[in-house]
Formats: structure tokens, sequence, C-alpha cells
């Protein structure tokens, strides 16, 4: 996969991630509820499969691809919480989750500068190196 590739891949998953966030927000405002179960799985969404397949065969030694998986996991994890919570049909609990430093919005703020950094690690290896 070419680091082109791999860009795109890293900038659908910031869009997707910024959509699911949304979504959980949404979902949270109306009392609309969320599947957990693939909310938990973090090899379900397109980065997920790329964290676990090609990305992981190729960038597993880098540590800010190992930063992204852990922050991947645990805003699967979170997000899977608030489901739950939403489910049990308690949008008060879930919106306090959700709020300023909660622990879902620093996991959101987390992924999302692991991907931006592991792109930026990325463009900037040598020609060689990008494959």
């Amino acid at each position: 996969m070419s680091i082109a590739d791999a860009a795109l891949i890293l900038d659908n998953a910031l869009s997707a991630h910024q959509q699911w966030r949304a979504a959980i927000h949404v979902a949270v405002a109306t009392g609309k509820r969320l599947e957990v179960a693939p909310m938990r799985q973090d090899d379900g969404c397109e980065l997920g499969r790329w964290l676990h397949g090609e990305g992981q065969a190729q960038h597993r030694t880098r540590p800010l691809f190992t930063e992204l998986i852990h922050s991947h996991q645990e805003f699967h994890v979170v997000a899977s919480v608030v489901a739950s919570i939403l489910k049990g049909k308690s949008p008060e609990q879930a919106v306090a989750l959700m709020e300023g430093n909660s622990k879902f919005a620093a996991s959101s703020r987390a992924l999302g500068i692991a991907i931006m950094r592991l792109k930026g690690e990325l463009q900037k290896l040598p020609e060689a190196d990008k494959f």
C-alpha cells in the first residue's frame, strides 16, 4: 500500500470519527438507541480494519502507529459505554459522560490527534520507506 493510500485511509478515518462522534451526540440529545456490540469492536470500521490488517503489517514498529491503535481501541470502549447507558435509557448519565473534559471527549480528541500525528509521520518518510 502506498503512503498516499494510507494517508487517504487516515483522512477517511478522521472524517468517519467525526461523523461517529456527531451521531453519538445526536443519539444522546434525542434519546435514540445505539447498537453497543458494533461500537465495542475496534476492527469493524475502516480504520480498525486497516490498523489490524495492512497498517499492522507495514507500520507496527512505529510508536505513533501503536499510539493510534490504543487511542482507537479506547474510543471504541468509551463510545460503547455511552451506547450502553443510552440503551439503559439514561440519557442524563450519557450526557454527563460526554461533557467537557469527560473520558469520551478526551478519547475523541486523543484519537483525532493520533490519526493526524501518524499521517504526518508517514508523509515525512523518505520515498523508500513509504511502502
